[in-house]
């Protein structure tokens, strides 16, 4: 009889936060749950689902042989003005993968992409004229055995690789918003 033997896993935990200067008027337009999303430089298309939930696309990522297209799903809030402040939190909750290429390459990616649990909640919260934005991202992965990258090489690297995409996209996205 044959052990299975479990899957390695990593994780890795993003934290950061931006701040600018904006008219607070911006903030209070029934739009915002959208221009948000429309601020993310990694989102090419967004779409209303209803319930405070917008689908969206993002954009590509290509590996060798293989592109995956994520297709995720957010929900927004905004809370009711309070103590002159207002926030909005986007939380991601689904995700789905779509690839191209090989069948074989396409089949390996989506079969190590399933091992993938994503959290992750952004909120903006306008004080006065200081927006501020914080950014909360935990990904587990589960390494299947027959890869063969040592899981501590995958731990560092996709750490390091998470912290410079999560800032940057907050960046981005802050800075987009500020110019509204």
């Amino acid at each position: 009889m044959r052990t299975k033997l479990a899957a390695r896993e990593v994780k890795w935990h993003v934290s950061t936060s931006a701040s600018t200067e904006v008219s607070p008027e911006f903030f209070s337009a029934s739009s915002f749950p959208e221009q948000v999303l429309r601020a993310t430089p990694s989102i090419d298309y967004i779409e209303y689902t209803g319930e405070n939930t917008y689908t969206a696309t993002v954009t590509q990522t290509s590996f060798p042989l293989v592109t995956l297209t994520p297709k995720m799903t957010f929900e927004i809030n905004v809370s009711e003005p309070a103590a002159d402040k207002i926030i909005t939190s986007v939380k991601l909750i689904d995700q789905q993968m779509e690839a191209t290429g090989p069948s074989f390459a396409t089949r390996i990616i989506l079969a190590a992409s399933r091992g993938v649990q994503t959290e992750s909640t952004t909120t903006f919260e306008l004080s006065d004229t200081t927006l501020t934005a914080s950014a909360f991202v935990n990904i587990t992965m589960k390494i299947p055995r027959w890869v063969p990258i040592p899981t501590k090489t995958i731990q560092s690297g996709g750490q390091t690789s998470m912290e410079k995409q999560v800032t940057s996209d907050l960046q981005s996205t802050i800075s987009a918003l500020s110019t509204k």
